[in-house]
């Protein structure tokens, strides 16, 4: 009973700690780059009917703005921040519950499950910067996905299928590396024949090739390290699987379902799009050849070095050496289970404690969670660990080109493939020292002790400081429809200066670069749905122009330019190209400085303007 009760409350815990740190998070970060603000803006100009990809700019798939406008609708929430926050915590606790219960279908352990509620909701706070970002309804479909696996294999495949589906329909590069992991799954398990060597080529060639095809604009810069990495994790990934896994009679047919998903999940969205009056060539354009632009227009490099991934590689080819050698003289091969736990506490210990960038040479470990420690996996048990290992190989080059919080996408499920490895490790344990799980009388075995130990080191390391009391130093802001927000006083006085200064002064707000919750906190409208951070970039001349037309012909009409931000998305030269841009910075006249911030208005204006005091 005792036992019970407490697995039950480290679970329950677990979950609190979650949410609170998120939403304490939430409460204490804004960007000044402000996607949140673009995200915002543009799902305000869906929700009051806007076309997508023609009147409303996006890089996304429509999957992500049905189910953003029905979670506002179900919930009955107006588009602002506050809103955009309690959806974002929502979609982070629901992915770490979907990875908890993963966890908890492969390990049978409310311990191991709680502790990836932890991490999970610790990878997606990393998040906490870009709320309302499509990378937190991805983080959840991806873990879903995860979770599917572990049903009946043509259940499995059907669900994964069309999960894979959904996420090209969100962010087309996420939804292809699933839908490869998932067929490269696939072709691990299958029977020996010539279609399981053609596809084990095929895949082979894709990890060795696919990375240096798509990175090979910046292989002479920054991109050479990142490259090797993904060379290396995916080359060695697929080849462990290709030759260590067990094949399963009926695996063939699977194929066929997880084309169905696909298919049937796809057919339902191009419905969807026609009834929105989208066309085939909107969509096309606005999902996949817009975003195929993104390397040339914008990049956050993710630093590897060369040496690194090379070094561990060469330790893990080792250790498969050993491996392999041990299972051809038919030797004793539990000690891999000690291994890969090692390394499995290792990544997690250093993803809490340290930084998530430092566990990304550790993708190239994956490998050795697929080195059977006798005789056979069973399928319900190896095609869930198989697929995760292969969607951390695949996933791993979403990071590209912009790193940034994207890595916490790319290493979501390292984290799961580190507790299996744990969970791994944990039944050795009891293998060879059974008295870890021979509790005397009533109370809790050693191994469920030092995992609550472990669960509540994690819990005290996100609850550090202030967040024991989640006690904000800072009051909640006044700003419209941001009362969650806790920003700091200088901070805070600046936006609210602005917005008033904004929403006493200007019928008509345009930002340089795009700020959208400048429109939301002074209610000043936007000209169009055509709004975006680094617009000067992306924008075509044609959309330039029509905003520049609307600007011109509202003598209200005000732009709100901060050239320190500004020179962080664009050089001064495409400013000098873009007619837009060019208008705002050279013919606009400037009526008020605020911090960073310039205030310019058009030329015509005829209004006095009406000064605040800051």
């Amino acid at each position: 009973m005792l036992r019970k009760f407490l697995r039950v409350a480290i679970a329950v815990s677990a979950c609190l700690v979650a949410l609170r740190v998120g939403y304490y998070l939430l409460g204490v970060q804004f960007s000044s780059w402000d996607d949140e603000g673009y995200m915002l803006l543009s799902l305000k100009h869906y929700l009051a009917g806007g076309h997508l990809y023609t009147q409303v700019f996006t890089e996304y798939g429509p999957v992500f703005f049905w189910i953003q406008s029905s979670l506002f609708h179900i919930f009955h929430q107006q588009v602002t921040h506050d809103a955009g926050r309690r959806i974002t915590l929502l979609l982070w606790f629901l992915a770490s519950l979907a990875a908890g219960s993963f966890l908890y279908r492969i390990s049978r352990s409310v311990l191991t499950a709680s502790a990836g509620v932890l991490i999970m909701m610790l990878d997606a706070a990393s998040m906490a910067t870009e709320p309302d970002h499509p990378q937190h309804l991805v983080l959840l479909v991806l873990m879903l996905a995860c979770c599917a696996s572990t049903l009946e294999e043509s259940t499995a495949f059907f669900v994964v299928g069309a999960l894979s589906a959904a996420l090209f329909f969100i962010k087309v590069n996420i939804g292809v590396f699933c839908f490869i992991a998932l067929v490269a799954t696939w072709c691990c398990i299958l029977r020996s024949g010539p279609i399981r060597r053609i596809g084990g080529l095929i895949f082979l060639l894709y990890f060795l090739v696919a990375p240096v095809e798509l990175m090979h604009r910046d292989l002479h810069t920054w991109a050479a390290g990142y490259c090797v990495l993904a060379v290396l994790c995916g080359g060695l990934t697929f080849a462990t699987a290709f030759f260590m896994s067990p094949q399963f009679a009926g695996i063939r047919s699977t194929l066929s379902f997880a084309a169905l998903g696909a298919v049937l999940f796809s057919v339902l969205v191009l419905i969807g799009a026609t009834l929105q009056n989208i066309s085939l060539h909107s969509l096309l354009d606005g999902i996949l050849l817009t975003p195929l632009h993104h390397p040339q227009l914008f990049q956050w490099p993710l630093e590897v070095s060369v040496q690194a991934p090379l070094c561990v590689a060469l330790v893990v080819a080792g250790v498969i050496g050993l491996y392999s050698v041990k299972r051809a003289r038919r030797q004793e091969l539990h000690w891999i289970n000690l291994v890969r736990a090692a390394v499995g506490l290792y990544i997690v210990a250093i993803f809490a404690f340290t930084n998530r960038d430092v566990i990304v040479n550790a993708t190239l470990f994956v490998p050795l969670g697929l080195l059977p420690d006798t005789g056979e996996w069973a399928a319900s048990k190896y095609v869930p660990r198989l697929f995760v290992s292969l969607l951390t190989a695949t996933e791993l080059l979403e990071s590209y080109p912009v790193g940034g919080s994207q890595v916490a996408i790319s290493v979501a499920p390292l984290l799961l493939w580190s507790f299996i490895c744990i969970y791994d490790g944990s039944r050795e344990l009891v293998r060879r020292f059974p008295q870890l799980e021979q509790a005397p009388g009533r109370l809790p075995a050693m191994g469920t002790l030092v995992g609550m130990l472990l669960i509540l080191c994690i819990e005290a390391k996100m609850l550090k400081g202030s967040r024991w009391r989640m006690r904000f130093f800072t009051p909640a802001s006044t700003l419209r429809g941001s009362q969650s927000l806790h920003l700091r006083p200088a901070t805070e006085r600046m936006y609210v200066t602005l917005a008033s200064s904004i929403g006493r002064n200007c019928d008509m707000l345009y930002t340089l670069p795009g700020m959208g919750s400048l429109n939301l906190w002074s209610g000043a409208e936007a000209p169009n749905g055509m709004n975006l951070t680094a617009w000067v970039r992306f924008f075509r001349p044609e959309q330039q122009q029509e905003i520049l037309g609307i600007l011109q012909n509202d003598p209200n009409a005000c732009v709100v330019w901060n050239p320190r931000i500004e020179s962080f998305w664009n050089p001064l030269e495409f400013n000098a190209t873009s007619p837009l841009a060019s208008y705002i910075v050279n013919d606009m006249p400037r009526v008020s400085t605020i911090g960073d911030y310039q205030i310019r208005v058009n030329p015509q204006r005829t209004r006095p303007w009406i000064a605040d005091t800051p």
